[in-house]
């Protein structure tokens, strides 16, 4: 790590130090932008907030957008294997000389602002897509919505993708709570695409939409798709918006969860582009190619098909139950077990996962994260234990993949997950 991302790293991360590192308040963000040259101002922004889903949502946008033969920035979080994988302009990391060169450039200003991080790398990400003069900026929020430095943009198009329990010490208690946060990134007269399906928490997404005169556009009632898939690790279904027949397409993402997050980056395509440029071949590419596209990786990757290997990044008791269907649905046609890596933080709800992994008949084995917000192994093995789940510490989780090659049958099956601090852990070969 060179002395610039030293410097990088130094300073308060949400990841190490959970809420403490937070720093709220846009004001001051703002200021920290004007003396940067205003950088988020250079291009059109898709900006979005949710639970869970935004990140593959975003680079279904961003992927789409860049075979329509847009040049697109995507700013995502966080990042598996090096930092400059949160800036990346059509699916390419910021260069590291670049990188360097700017955050010491930039450090002054950071210094004189005490800036996070997080709002660091956002700040840098609005420099790399401003200097490479990108046709569009897709922008996912941090956490929450409503104070999430990433607010300070004046959108094109805002979209909400799910809303579950997550951060509630810090966003609320109820799904409306944070649905009221993350609706904070809703503008006044900005469509927003809604991909939130609990009632409740919709309903609060639509009524500020109200308020602030922004047309609303829930995906679940503009979007009609069918399920065509055939093979338990590929995903394919066939989708018609009101703009579009799309007929049937192949995802690049695995997972029948994969369809709405489509959907959604369907109609923000068809809002932001005219009609006369939505070439169908080329969204087909887009979606089918978002990994290369897009340069996504950790959201279900397949690394070995015999036994089962999957890597997903899920890191709360919503999307670990989605990855952990995937990956049973996969191994459940030859009878296989179920061996799960996992690792988590203190602000999980371990219990509830604990109950999901027993209900799914995991072996586990406990991997270390090596931060002061995770949750130590042993807590893991007790509380894995009280739900009825067999686990084991190991190393990491490169210990635990080389422990289920040892033991496994081809039917069986691995995912690893909790955390893109487990994940992180493999060899960056392994992902796509």
């Amino acid at each position: 790590m060179n002395e610039a991302e030293q410097y990088l790293f130094s300073l308060p991360r949400f990841s190490e130090k959970g809420e403490e590192a937070l720093k709220y308040g846009l004001e001051r963000f703002r200021r920290v932008l004007s003396e940067l040259g205003d950088p988020h101002r250079a291009a059109p922004i898709i900006h979005l907030a949710g639970t869970n889903g935004k990140g593959s949502t975003a680079s279904y946008i961003a992927s789409i957008a860049t075979c329509l033969g847009a040049r697109v920035g995507l700013h995502t979080s966080p990042h598996l294997f090096a930092v400059s994988e949160r800036m990346r302009v059509d699916g390419k990391p910021a260069p590291s000389e670049w990188l360097a060169r700017r955050i010491m450039q930039c450090k002054p200003v950071f210094d004189a602002h005490t800036v996070s991080f997080f709002e660091a790398t956002v700040a840098l990400s609005f420099l790399f897509f401003a200097e490479e003069g990108v046709d569009l900026c897709v922008i996912e929020t941090g956490l929450g919505g409503r104070l999430d430095a990433t607010n300070v943009v004046d959108s094109a198009i805002t979209v909400i993708t799910s809303i579950g329990y997550d951060h509630m010490g810090i966003l609320g208690n109820t799904l409306e709570a944070i649905a009221r946060e993350k609706s904070g990134i809703i503008k006044t007269g900005v469509p927003i695409i809604s991909a939130v399906a609990d009632e409740r928490a919709r309903l609060v997404v639509q009524q500020t939409a109200l308020e602030k005169n922004a047309p609303f556009h829930d995906v679940y009632k503009e979007v009609m798709w069918q399920d065509e898939t055939r093979d338990p690790v590929t995903t394919s279904g066939v989708f018609r918006t009101p703009v579009m027949e799309y007929g049937s397409m192949m995802l690049g993402l695995p997972g029948r969860h994969q369809f709405v997050n489509v959907a959604a980056a369907l109609r923000v395509i068809e809002t932001f582009f005219p009609k006369e440029r939505l070439d169908v071949k080329s969204i087909h590419t887009g979606i089918r190619s978002v990994c290369e596209v897009a340069g996504l990786r950790g959201r279900l990757d397949v690394i070995q098909k015999e036994p089962l290997i999957v890597l997903d990044v899920s890191h709360n008791y919503d999307s670990l139950s989605v990855s952990l269907q995937y990956v049973k649905e996969a191994i459940a046609l030859r009878s296989g077990h179920l061996f799960v890596a996992f690792g988590t933080m203190r602000d999980k709800d371990i219990r509830q996962m604990a109950s999901l992994l027993a209900e799914q008949k995991a072996q586990l084995f406990v991997v270390p994260i090596h931060t002061d917000r995770a949750l130590p192994p042993g807590d893991t093995i007790q509380y894995m234990a009280s739900a009825g789940v067999p686990a084991q510490a190991v190393t990491n989780a490169q210990h635990a993949l080389q422990l289920f090659s040892e033991i496994a049958r081809p039917e069986d099956g691995l995912l690893i997950t909790g955390s893109h601090l487990v994940v992180s852990q493999l060899p960056v070969h392994l992902l796509k």
